[in-house]
């Protein structure tokens, strides 16, 4: 850097920019910026000071900042004010003498900001569907202590059993404390579970065949909750309290081993409900295994559980956007951003400290730009979503924002095949409003109502032809109404 100054102190430059790191050394790094800068009489100076993790800092809590502002104040010959805001910060400069000579110090990071659970959140539950890594790695261990009780015969399984005794123990002491590692790792899930309050005893149940691998007491082999807590009395009773449900049912009879005969009220009542419900359990060939009740087919998967994790640890957002597969993603996250208002509008960007010489909506000029207003009260996009929805054969009402258009294309009609394109239509409407606001206010091109039409027809057709998989997709039927492909 000093080089290249030295070599254009001759030179009158206009603006220089630098970009560097913040570390230790900042107050002097600045200071040699602003000296150099001094020396080849530059008239804009455009600092950026970064964290190592991409951040920019906040200037007002460095102890130079007021020499930094000196420093600048002299060297051109300027008076001003840093204007510190959440996301952006900027320092202007007026001319005492000049009024038409300015110097603008800012930052270009402007950030959207969305609540972290929401964006881990399942899709279904109004999320990005991204995932957390802490709940990818509990799903994952989870898989182990599933495959530990449906793989009874497999030979890393009897190495468990040999190292830990935990052939006849409930799935929560699989494991010795004593010996720590990444089996006891893998029990310590459970707790986790319990932690964040999901109730695994929901998501799956024991397919009870022989029961000999299925203990009597201390399995939740019904899902209602371990025999032992249920019948606490009887429990103290029974000689071997880690037995099968094979030592407990013999030729379809109770085959009991009690210290004593059970008696009194409790005894006798508890006796006669354990004894009813044994009656409804039939025993056959084969092996005990657990069915997840979170997949059809009964496998476990780790995407589900994950799902389940995250829908514990995230907020649920009343969210209307439904993710189909002929749309493509970018334009999806484009309509969940609007749905929350999160889209970088006019007015959006100036309550952000970003400043414009006029914030009203680029096609009426009436309101501010905001969301709703944007994408669905202003006149422009009115008629625009008027002829698309007239050519889908439906009359269009007063929507009150982005969310109930997208909600109401969510609902509409009985045909899922037919309201599945007009969710399409829908979502090409709105991110081809915004792609139409786009090029007015960066490449001054005038929108047509007639042009946006034809650009939603025409895109909307694209994925349709290109992702879906409709068989009669032609362009001329297409145009005519797009239900007239099915």
């Amino acid at each position: 850097m000093d080089k290249t100054l030295a070599q254009c102190r001759q030179l009158k430059l206009k603006k220089f920019r630098v970009e560097t790191i913040y570390d230790m050394q900042f107050e002097s790094k600045y200071n040699d910026v602003i000296h150099q800068a001094r020396n080849c009489n530059v008239e804009e100076l455009d600092l950026n000071f970064q964290h190592q993790v991409g951040r920019f800092i906040d200037v007002t809590r460095v102890s130079g900042y007021k020499g930094l502002v000196s420093e600048l104040d002299d060297m051109f010959e300027f008076q001003g004010m840093l204007v510190n805001g959440n996301t952006s910060w900027h320092v202007t400069y007026e001319a005492f003498g000049d009024a038409n000579k300015r110097t603008t110090w800012q930052s270009s990071l402007v950030v959207f900001c969305f609540a972290w659970k929401v964006v881990l959140g399942p899709k279904d539950n109004g999320g990005l569907g991204v995932g957390s890594i802490s709940a990818l790695n509990n799903a994952l261990m989870l898989k182990w202590l599933w495959r530990f009780k449906n793989e009874s015969s497999s030979l890393w399984r009897n190495v468990v059993n040999g190292i830990h005794n935990s052939s006849r123990k409930p799935m929560h002491a699989l494991g010795k404390k004593t010996l720590n590692g990444a089996w006891y790792n893998s029990i310590k899930v459970l707790h986790f579970f319990q932690k964040v309050g999901i109730n695994l005893s929901s998501s799956y149940k024991l397919s009870i065949k022989s029961g000999s691998n299925t203990l009597f007491w201390l399995d939740d082999w019904d899902g209602i909750g371990p025999l032992a807590d249920r019948f606490p009395q009887l429990f103290d009773l029974d000689k071997k309290k880690s037995c099968f449900i094979s030592e407990r049912m013999r030729s379809g009879t109770a085959d009991w081993a009690w210290k004593r005969r059970p008696s009194g009220p409790t005894e006798i009542a508890d006796l006669d409900s354990l004894t009813g419900l044994m009656t409804q359990l039939r025993l056959s060939d084969g092996t005990d295994s657990w069915v997840s009740l979170l997949s059809p087919d009964g496998s476990f998967a780790v995407r589900d559980f994950r799902s389940l994790i995250d829908s514990a640890l995230t907020v649920a957002v009343d969210h209307p956007v439904v993710w189909i597969h002929i749309v493509p993603i970018k334009v999806i996250c484009f309509i969940w951003r609007a749905c929350l208002d999160r889209i970088p509008t006019s007015s959006a960007l100036a309550l952000r400290g970003v400043h414009f010489s006029s914030i009203d909506c680029p096609f009426c000029g009436n309101k501010p730009e905001e969301t709703n207003h944007l994408l669905v009260d202003c006149s422009f996009s009115k008629e625009v979503l008027a002829r698309i929805y007239k050519w889908c054969g439906i009359d269009v009402i007063q929507f009150s924002g982005v969310v109930d258009l997208v909600r109401f294309a969510a609902v509409w009609g009985r045909c899922p095949k037919k309201r599945k394109l007009l969710l399409a239509v829908t979502y090409g409407y709105i991110w081809s409003i915004w792609r139409a606001r786009n090029d007015k206010i960066f490449n001054q091109l005038i929108p047509s109502v007639g042009k946006v039409v034809d650009e939603i027809s025409t895109l909307v057709f694209k994925w349709v032809k290109n992702r879906g998989t409709f068989g009669n997709c032609n362009l001329a039927t297409w145009f005519c109404s797009p239900f007239d492909i099915l």
